[in-house]
């Protein structure tokens, strides 16, 4: 009678200490796959772009959009990585003011939009648009990814914690390169549409 009493205490403590032990990991997980999303659709026009003969338009976004090289290196350049930069120094503060999750959650969405409109776009204007969207809201995903991981890790398992989100990083820059191989099937535009989804 008294140990199965025991037995019956002891089961929800345990299984409590089982979920708060998986928890972390969890949100180690998600964190990771919010990443890979972001620097896939960072790193993914370097995909959707050939200069030269031998483009298709519904391939590459150069040629559906009639952009020439100039163009495309501002969109690389100025209307991501300067945006990015400054943004970033928000970022920063917002993460230090407000909840991160939450915080995490908006940028997401709000990259996710810039990346959906990147691939329904039908002018330069647009597309620049898009870009600077993206690095706005992509400037915000690792000063709140961070203090999350440092929150939910111990110090003793917080640095193998950060090498696995970083992990990330890598992960998208390999799928974006990888993506080249599908924009035949199904174009730039849906392409883009990919890796928020």
């Amino acid at each position: 009678g008294s140990s199965s009493h025991l037995l019956c205490a002891a089961g929800p403590a345990a299984q409590s200490k089982t979920s708060a032990a998986r928890r972390p990991r969890l949100l180690l997980g998600a964190l990771v796959l919010i990443y890979v999303s972001n620097q896939w659709c960072r790193a993914l026009p370097a995909s959707l772009v050939r200069f030269g003969s031998g483009g298709s338009a519904h391939e590459f976004m150069n040629v559906a959009l009639e952009l020439d090289e100039v163009q495309y290196g501002l969109l690389s350049s100025y209307a991501f990585t300067a945006l990015y930069s400054v943004a970033s120094l928000a970022a920063g503060a917002a993460c230090d003011i407000f909840a991160r999750a939450p915080v995490l959650v908006a940028a997401s969405a709000l990259w996710s939009g810039a990346a959906a409109l990147q691939g329904c776009a039908s002018s330069y204007p647009q597309l620049l648009a898009s870009r600077a969207v993206l690095g706005v809201s992509q400037a915000f995903c690792s000063p709140a990814a961070y203090p999350l991981i440092g929150e939910a890790f111990s110090k003793d398992s917080r640095g193998r914690a950060n090498a696995v989100y970083s992990s990330g990083l890598y992960i998208g820059y390999a799928l974006a390169s990888l993506s080249a191989l599908a924009n035949r099937r199904i174009g730039w535009g849906g392409m883009s549409l990919l890796p928020p989804a």
